[in-house]
């Protein structure tokens, strides 16, 4: 498990720091110079994608061992990130922050009810 949350955690981060160095050219050859006004959001973007692919990958173990709460967590989280950016996002600049801040908490859930489990088994 800790191998596959390394690596992981790696590919995210070199996606982030990617798409921050090469952002600018991304948006214009993925979608044109009338999306250049997207390009501030990619990384808060990345960076949400790859905590939530951390995410899923710690609630995924938990469902192979027929533990459903660490899912149910990211599904909430999940929730919690699309309708904060529904209803404010993108509205107030909160689509800079938004989605890290509610994809960091989705983790942090779906570890703490992993360490619970975890916990419940050693006890």
């Amino acid at each position: 498990m800790r191998s596959g949350l390394v690596l992981v955690a790696a590919v995210g981060l070199v996606g982030t720091v990617a798409v921050g160095v090469l952002g600018h050219l991304l948006v214009s050859v993925a979608f044109g110079p009338g999306y250049a006004g997207a390009e501030p959001l990619l990384v808060p973007y990345a960076l949400a994608t790859a905590l939530f692919a951390l995410a899923n990958l710690l609630a995924a173990a938990e469902v192979a061992r027929r533990r459903i709460a660490a899912a149910v967590a990211l599904a909430a989280g999940a929730l919690v990130q699309t309708g904060v950016l529904t209803l404010w996002g993108f509205h107030t600049g909160g689509a800079r922050v938004a989605p890290g801040r509610a994809m960091a908490a989705t983790l942090v859930a779906v570890a703490v009810t992993r360490l619970v489990a975890l916990r419940r088994i050693d006890a």
